[in-house]
């Protein structure tokens, strides 16, 4: 498991690409690896057969563990017991003699899973010793770089495109390199930026942090309060929260409500806009499934039930009295029991159930 950057721990083994037995060669995608931030394919770093897969999709590997073991074809590789980690065989390559030093600066040639390594941990490529085809350098060749040059210091994996003369002047007017947007090429931080920034720096107001005042009064969070406080935090971790903010037209939903109002006016049932709310947020969920679900530390739970809370504000406190069923019941059901859910609420005469 190659380590995409400088804080990963662990990758998720996402899609293996291969299986046993087939044929490989240098720098083929072998398998998909997710972690908190991509979906990275690792390369194979040789030719050669799969011997061995020791890692399954959706296990969660550390780094540097071994996820395969890649033979040369017609070899006999004895099966490794998953969780161990064989012996590596390390092959030995002659040194390739140097260049002769040109006049012309060729970028070197890189798969783009390479290149985009070494541009997250600030690799000059150049320093990398390539294995593949035609001098490409290989994802697996920024990890043997890495391997032997030791972990880089923060300074430089932090390393930001700047000019000498622009470096010199932020050292000079305390400006912070990391906190401004280049205007050179390729985002490079230039003279001009920083003598910007150290302007603007001095020409910004000086805010003063205000001092937090000592409570006179401490009012204990008890009964209703607190439980309103654990059911929030619960809500929290147990749900994927995501507020949406759109604009539409409810000329047709007024018209509806109207309408509907008109044939129960008989049965003195008088709809309220919440009661059609509840009845179109059931509906959308038994559409949508899957949103209708809770974590848990074993994954995601798609929930049987659709039931629709429903907040009433109280005095000291708000409470959540809960429609079951709400994509079976009617309209005239979820307005009466919408109606007695508040009262019985206001009155505090609302049991757990």
């Amino acid at each position: 498991m190659l380590q995409m950057d400088q804080t990963m721990t662990k990758g998720k083994i996402g899609k293996w690409l291969v299986k046993e037995g087939d044929t490989v060669t240098q720098g083929q995608p072998l398998l998909e690896i997710e972690t908190d931030k991509v979906v990275h394919e690792q390369e194979s770093p040789t030719d050669g057969v799969i011997a061995q897969l020791l890692a399954e999709e959706g296990a969660n590997v550390p780094v540097n563990a071994l996820l395969a073991i890649i033979g040369a074809p017609g070899e006999e590789v004895a099966r490794v017991e998953v969780g161990t980690t064989p012996e590596p065989q390390v092959s030995v390559q002659p040194a390739q003699p140097k260049a002769t030093p040109s006049t012309t600066t060729v970028a070197p040639k890189a798969s783009p899973a390479a290149r985009q390594l070494a541009e997250k941990l600030a690799i000059d490529l150049t320093e990398v010793k390539a294995s593949g085809p035609g001098g490409r350098i290989l994802e697996s060749d920024i990890q043997r770089y890495i391997d032997l040059r030791g972990p880089a210091p923060i300074e430089e994996t932090t390393r930001l495109k700047a000019s000498p003369l622009a470096r010199r002047l932020a050292k000079e007017h305390g400006v912070d390199l990391s906190a401004i947007i280049g205007s050179g090429p390729d985002s490079r931080v230039v003279r001009d930026d920083v003598l910007q920034a150290s302007a603007a720096a001095a020409e910004a107001p000086v805010i003063e942090t205000p001092v937090l005042q000592q409570a006179t009064e401490v009012i204990p969070m008890g009964g209703i309060r607190e439980i309103i406080a654990e059911r929030m935090t619960m809500s929290l971790q147990t749900n994927a929260s995501v507020t949406l903010h759109t604009e539409v037209d409810a000329t047709a939903f007024v018209e509806l409500r109207r309408m509907l109002n008109d044939k129960l006016q008989a049965r003195e049932v008088s709809l309220t806009y919440t009661d059609l709310l509840v009845k179109v947020v059931a509906n959308a969920l038994r559409e949508h499934p899957r949103l209708n679900a809770t974590l848990t530390d074993e994954g995601i739970h798609l929930l049987p039930e659709i039931n629709v809370g429903v907040a009433v504000a109280l005095d000291d406190g708000l409470v959540v009295p809960v429609i079951r069923n709400a994509d079976k019941e009617r309209l005239s059901e979820i307005s009466v029991q919408v109606r007695d859910f508040a009262e019985r609420a206001r009155s505090n005469q609302l049991t757990p159930g």
